[in-house]
């Protein structure tokens, strides 16, 4: 019978690879025990389900009754993830306070717990929060903390979620460099993890980067990608934000009508997903939008779908509240118009948003002319003037600063390019990217079926040839090899002088060897005709002897110049005899590997009889040849 444990294993697995289905199957297998804990998680389980299927609305039920299981069977783990699940719908759901609450909760019982990755998570989230609210000094600190905790426990993917993350709210802050150069360390982290969602993500941030300090063209070509991707993967809530962005974006290249479109669809697709939060981030364009477009009654339905201070992030608040001075304005109430954005002016203020502050300014001024209150257009005048002088003054500063990050970026790249080139051209493809993300590469392989090749006679061969030729022989000889190597899925090791190594490390033992065997006998079947120099008569056939063996061994990434995944062990020692011992033109193979493979139509597999092998004794070896009726 499955343990809790067991089951927990099975669900964070679905969890992992966003299997609702199997969610849901595993959840229904939970439900049919008698174990209390087993029903709080079959309950998470379900809101982890409709949570991948982007249904908040039935999440949180879900969440909230595992919350309450946990809790009546004092499980402090099963509560701290319910709570930061539940924390997760409210804070899509708009709900910033709420999530903010169960976040601190389930951090103080990791931490009481002492879970490392818990406590690095919960910090994280506890950012997110703090930087929907407009709280973007405790969003940093707890970013930066956050990255610093992954880092120690090496979560890679953690670590490019904090770069993006600490990126946005140096965006947000208007620092734009520094927002550059972190969402490009997430680009080359999430590209290393081949995280296509991440990847959609961070090049949507730099499209905003783009698109605030007027590059729009570049930003909508950015918008484009991010979209693309998010589409193809059918992730709906980046597809929402991507669609919101460029609808914005439409609206300061003027075509209004385009924007509208986006918009809608936009505010739309949040609505379908329950996100009350992203939602609102779009409502305040959308009003805006109309007003421009002259369409008043459509603002003001928009400005009527919902309460302006429901919503705790600034920019929001600020969008709808100037959307709603506009109205006023339209229907000649001036002082409620003013009301209304001195209100949001106190918001900004609070939020350091300078930009929004010196545009809030700007239109007190012009109201307080309509009103034909001198001192008042006075004072809010030099307050834009100064406020505007700082930000062109912050501009043109940020411009240069650009410039320079972006030359920064780019070399960096150059040289990440580079890195990665060198790590492929010497290390194995899916060696070469764990090595890239910074992972010791240390692996055991239980069945392992390793192959030697040698050219016989090769120091004579060499001897009797210029230089060129020696190389152009052997490079030859060993491109075939690296060819017959990945038809069969062998691992190329290295070459030592006129030696050549490889491995199957496939799960299967039985068809590793079947790999290994297969390759083997396209490799003795390979002829190289070489010719010595002004002597005709002195001319032959390469012939090669090859050896076999299967069983465990170890592999790794030995140096840091000319890093070489090699492998050792017995089964490599054996692998060597079986060539040294063997003769030339034919395949020998250790009794073991012969046992693995068998007789087949393609292969023949042949006793050769006991051998003396040095260091192993007596030992019973085959020869393997084609089986002549293959080739009927």
């Amino acid at each position: 019978m499955r343990t809790y444990d067991d089951y927990l294993t099975t669900v964070n697995a679905a969890n992992d690879a966003y299997d609702h289905a199997g969610l849901e199957s595993v959840a229904e297998e939970l439900a049919r025990t008698d174990d209390p804990r087993c029903h709080a998680l079959g309950s998470l389980a379900r809101g982890l389900a409709a949570y991948i299927r982007h249904s908040y609305v039935d999440a949180l039920p879900w969440f909230e009754r595992a919350l309450e299981v946990y809790t009546n069977v004092d499980d402090d783990l099963g509560i701290a993830r319910a709570l930061s699940n539940v924390g997760l719908v409210h804070y899509l759901n708009g709900r910033e306070t709420e999530a903010l609450d169960a976040f601190t909760r389930s951090l103080e019982i990791h931490k009481r717990c002492g879970n490392a990755k818990g406590i690095a998570t919960l910090t994280s989230f506890l950012g997110i929060v703090n930087f929907g609210m407009g709280n973007y000094a405790d969003a940093l600190e707890r970013y930066t903390t956050s990255l610093g905790m992954h880092v120690e426990l090496g979560n890679d993917a953690e670590i490019a979620n904090d770069l993006s993350n600490i990126g946005l709210v140096y965006e947000t802050t208007g620092d734009y460099p520094t927002a550059l150069e972190y969402y490009h360390k997430a680009y080359h982290k999430y590209e290393t993890l081949n995280d296509r969602d991440g990847l959609a993500g961070v090049i949507g941030n730099i499209g905003n980067v783009q698109s605030v300090t007027g590059d729009l063209n570049a930003a909508m070509d950015s918008y484009q990608l991010a979209l693309a991707i998010h589409t193809e993967l059918g992730v709906q809530r980046g597809v929402a934000v991507v669609t919101g962005n460029i609808g914005s974006l439409l609206v300061l290249m003027l075509r209004l009508d385009e924007a509208q479109t986006y918009l809608q669809r936009a505010y739309d697709l949040y609505t379908a997903l329950g996100d009350q939060r992203g939602a609102g981030t779009v409502l305040g364009s959308m009003a805006s939008t109309f007003i421009k477009q002259g369409n008043i009654d459509d603002a003001r339905r928009v400005i009527g779908s919902t309460p302006v201070m429901e919503y705790d992030n600034p920019r929001t608040v600020i969008d709808l509240l100037d959307s709603t001075a506009k109205l006023h304005d339209h229907d000649g109430d001036v002082d409620a118009a003013i009301a209304v954005l001195t209100s949001a002016l106190a918001i900004a203020e609070e939020h350091t948003l300078r930009e929004e502050q010196a545009d809030i300014q700007a239109q007190l001024r012009d109201l307080a002319l309509k009103q034909n209150n001198l001192a008042e257009y006075v004072a809010r005048n030099t307050a834009f003037m100064k406020l505007n002088d700082e930000i062109r003054g912050q501009d043109a500063t940020r411009r240069l600063a650009m410039h320079d990050a972006q030359r920064r970026i780019d070399a960096e790249r150059k040289e990440h390019e580079k890195h990665l080139a060198v790590l492929h051209s010497t290390l194995p493809k899916h060696v070469a990217e764990r090595v890239a993300r910074g992972e010791v590469v240390n692996d055991h392989y239980d069945h392992a079926a390793v192959l030697f090749l040698d050219i016989v006679g090769f120091t004579t061969i060499s001897s009797s040839l210029d230089p060129q030729q020696v190389i152009e022989l052997l490079d030859r000889i060993f491109k075939h090899c690296d060819a017959i190597c990945a038809r069969h899925g062998l691992t190329k090791i290295k070459t030592i002088g006129d030696s050549y190594m490889a491995v199957s490390f496939n799960v299967d033992a039985t068809k590793a060897c079947w790999d290994a065997a297969m390759a083997a006998v396209e490799m003795k079947e390979m002829q190289y005709q070489y010719t010595i120099q002004n002597t005709e008569c002195n001319e032959g056939m390469i012939e090669y002897r090859i050896g076999l063996h299967c069983g465990p061994l170890v592999a790794g990434v030995i140096g840091s110049e000319r890093m070489q995944y090699d492998v050792w062990g017995d089964t490599v020692n054996i692998a060597s005899r079986m060539e040294s011992t063997g003769e030339r033109g034919r395949i020998q193979c250790s009794e073991e590997f012969a046992e693995k493979i068998k007789e087949t139509d393609s292969i023949k597999v042949t006793l050769r009889g006991v051998n003396d092998v040095k260091g192993k004794g007596a030992m019973r070896t085959y020869w393997i040849d084609r089986n002549d009726r293959s080739l009927e």
